[in-house]
């Protein structure tokens, strides 16, 4: 898949469900092979979604005041950074965009309204 297909992929998926709660979207990268996105939730959180086609790396990091909070990255493994230890890395099965999105959703909810 190129950079532009997954950008719109991608897009498609975040417009779907965070319809109404997303500020801003914008391309940071877009080369024939390395693509970069940023979701702007508010002006301090926001997800950043970077894909290289020839490696088929991806990452997807949920940031808040400048620090990652939570995110999911092939790199060497697939593995999520969970919310509540978001520097450690926990394996996962490779997962679909879509599913991604989804964790990443809970993670908004688990900061925006943590269980007292």
């Amino acid at each position: 898949m190129n950079p532009q297909q997954y950008l719109e992929i991608i897009s498609s998926f975040a417009m779907t469900l965070w319809a109404g709660r997303i500020k801003d979207v914008a391309v940071k990268q877009s080369t024939p092979y390395i693509c970069s996105l940023r979701i702007m939730f508010s002006d301090s959180l926001f997800l950043d979604i970077y894909y290289n086609a020839k490696r088929t790396r991806k990452d997807f990091a949920l940031i808040q005041e400048g620090k990652r909070v939570f995110g999911i990255d092939n790199l060497y493994y697939w593995h999520v950074h969970p919310v509540e230890k978001p520097s450690h890395h926990e394996p996962i099965d490779e997962i679909a965009e879509e599913e991604i999105l989804k964790r990443v959703d809970e993670a908004i909810k688990k900061i925006i309204f943590p269980s007292t």
